[in-house]
């Protein structure tokens, strides 16, 4: 694992978080969607951001 670090959001930045990457490739063919940036539960806690997931419009809002 690599640490992640100098990824804002809304002019925020993130606290230093581990970090690993794969290939979406075939999750974004599958759900004919293109998949971003995956965030662990540790990093979005760690960011003193609000995160609003919105299941009937499918996105997330994000506040400082």
């Amino acid at each position: 694992m690599d640490a992640c670090v100098g990824l804002t959001v809304h002019d925020r930045l993130f606290p230093p978080f581990d970090a690993f990457s794969v290939d979406l490739t075939g999750i974004e063919t599958a759900l004919d969607h293109r998949i971003d940036m995956i965030l662990g539960a540790n990093a979005m806690l760690q960011s003193g951001l609000r995160w609003l997931f919105d299941r009937e419009q499918g996105d997330v809002r994000v506040a400082g």
